[in-house]
């Protein structure tokens, strides 16, 4: 579960379906069977024979009327170590796992970790992007290359380019004869050292208008800490610099 603490039966297709509703939200704690026990520890839980394992005492009568006799179990983590569930092979008698019954739960768990792992991304990035279609800042995502993956509503409505015309292009696109070239190598140093950037810069939209660009630009890093993406915020702050001139003006006046 979200909050790790119970477990919740995902697939195990040659065990019967009563069975897998009972043990469905079985807690993460100490002496909880196999696979609640071994989501506790993070390491693997062997039951040679649940007949007589203490951890089974409150599932020994369940598993046995199953014809359960033993269970090995190992969790799935992520990249940070974290459990994310469990992968265990039930035997209709008492035994411990060969070593090919080992390569297979490694193996078979590693290749959840990556499902679940993936399943958990995608879910995200849905959430995520009905979030990104509603705020009014502008956001990029690009390459570590620079060149642009995607880019949300209120990005394209600021600049006037589509989603479409941006993908495949960098930033560059927005840089003209006022851009200022001090400001462009900030960032350039920035990136190259891998640093956040923050700042305003003057841009250029489609129709040639120019505008204030508040930026912040973020380096985005995968478990290893390989740069995967920058992603870039974006907000109109052409209005506030004029109020800014202003007022400044107007000061300037008033002292003399």
């Amino acid at each position: 579960s979200d909050d790790g603490l119970h477990l919740s039966h995902g697939a195990a297709p040659s065990l019967q379906e009563a069975y897998c509703r009972a043990i469905d939200g079985i807690a993460v704690d100490a002496a909880v069977g196999s696979c609640g026990t071994a989501a506790f520890r993070r390491e693997p839980v062997i039951v040679e024979d649940i007949a007589t394992d203490p951890l089974w005492v409150n599932f020994r009568t369940l598993a046995l009327q199953y014809g359960l006799r033993a269970c090995w179990s190992t969790p799935i983590v992520d990249g940070q170590r974290q459990v994310l569930g469990t992968f265990a092979i039930y035997q209709r008698q008492p035994g411990l796992p060969t070593q090919q019954h080992l390569q297979l739960i490694a193996l078979a768990a590693n290749i959840a970790a990556i499902a679940i792992g993936k399943h958990k991304t995608e879910a995200r990035l849905r959430l995520s992007d009905v979030a990104l279609k509603t705020i009014s800042q502008g956001v990029v995502f690009s390459r570590p290359d620079g060149v642009i993956i995607s880019a949300n509503p209120a990005f394209t409505s600021i600049t006037g380019y589509s989603e479409a015309e941006m993908k495949g292009r960098t930033c560059k696109l927005l840089q003209g004869p006022l851009t200022d070239p001090q400001t462009v190598e900030a960032i350039r140093q920035a990136q190259k050292k891998n640093q956040e950037f923050g700042g305003e810069i003057l841009n250029y939209r489609k129709d040639g208008a120019v505008f204030w660009n508040e930026l912040s630009i973020s380096p985005v890093h995968d478990e290893q800490g390989h740069l995967t993406h920058y992603f870039g915020v974006m907000r109109d702050s052409t209005e506030r610099r004029r109020a800014a001139d202003a007022l400044r003006l107007f000061r300037t006046l008033w002292d003399q």
